[in-house]
């Protein structure tokens, strides 16, 4: 199956807007005609996160509608860590189906995109055809996993994080290392080509996106707090994508099937943390056969 690798700006049959929601004006991308499917990016990432996805999709017939999140971006950067929380993250993904004239949508989500994802699913289950996880456990899971050494291990960050000014200074040292790195390490071919790391690194130094990004995690407690009243199944059709080299193993991931019981789960050997950027193919396959179900 093709990839088409479209321009950080758009590309051919994308359109581009903003649209006004929640106190926020989020930037979207959009391409093709057809049931709604929104796609939802993780840290550090923006809508550039789908770009070998979005073609795909829009050629199948879908309408492929892609945010930048709260604090990336294009999108707008409010102040203060509350207005990160999973609360606020869950309204803007029914502003924008609302926006869309749409009823429900399929909802994919990467890393923090598949969390929110999950959890749209389990609080909104009338907005939601499918949802689609990639590298992403049920927020539930991740919860219980977080006891783990291997689990610290991976995300050491989420802590650091919390303290106060310090990690945006370490994010930004040395022209964004340690954001570079990220990119470098966890894709398992070779680095990023030069297009990309131009795109990213656009959005990364963004005035205040660096302090938005990081205050997803300042906010991650009010999701926790959630988590401990608001469980129930996900009901929708639900799809996990697992790059099996991704530091953490799909061990920890597979007790996602206790809160989506029609759960399918996809192993993808050959990729890691990025799965739909380092084999597009495998993936855009996937998810095409799980839209069609």
């Amino acid at each position: 199956m093709p990839v088409a690798e479209p321009h950080p700006g758009g590309g051919p049959g994308y359109t581009e807007r903003n649209i006004d929601l929640n106190g926020v004006r989020l930037h979207l991308v959009e391409a093709g005609r057809g049931p709604l499917v929104v796609l939802l990016h993780g840290f550090p990432e923006f809508w550039y996160a789908w770009r070998k996805q979005i073609p795909v999709l829009a050629a199948a017939g879908y309408r492929v509608v892609v945010p930048d999140l709260r604090g990336y971006n294009l999108s707008d950067k409010p102040r203060g860590v509350r207005a990160y929380g999973i609360d606020y993250l869950l309204e803007d993904v029914r502003g924008i189906i609302d926006a869309c004239g749409a009823e429900r949508a399929t909802v994919i989500g990467h890393d923090w995109g598949a969390m929110i994802a999950w959890l749209f699913a389990m609080i909104h289950p009338h907005k939601v055809d499918r949802v689609a996880a990639l590298n992403g456990m049920h927020p539930v899971a991740f919860r219980n996993a977080m006891g783990s050494l291997s689990h610290l291990r991976q995300t050491y960050y989420g802590l650091v994080f919390q303290i106060p000014v310090l990690p945006e200074i370490l994010l930004r040292a040395r022209n964004y290392r340690w954001l570079r790195s990220i990119y470098s390490e966890h894709f398992t071919d070779e680095d990023p080509p030069p297009q990309d790391q131009q795109a990213w690194m656009q959005a990364m130094s963004r005035p205040g996106a660096l302090t938005s990004m990081v205050n997803y995690y300042r906010g991650a407690g009010v999701m926790m707090k959630f988590l401990k009243t608001s469980v129930q199944p996900v009901q929708a059709p639900s799809l996990l994508i697992w790059g099996e080299r991704d530091g953490i193993g799909i061990e920890t991931a597979l007790p996602t099937n206790h809160w989506a019981p029609d759960l399918d789960v996809v192993r993808v050997p050959e990729a890691g943390h990025w799965p739909h950027s380092d084999q597009p193919e495998i993936v855009n396959e996937a998810l095409l056969r799980f839209l069609e179900r």
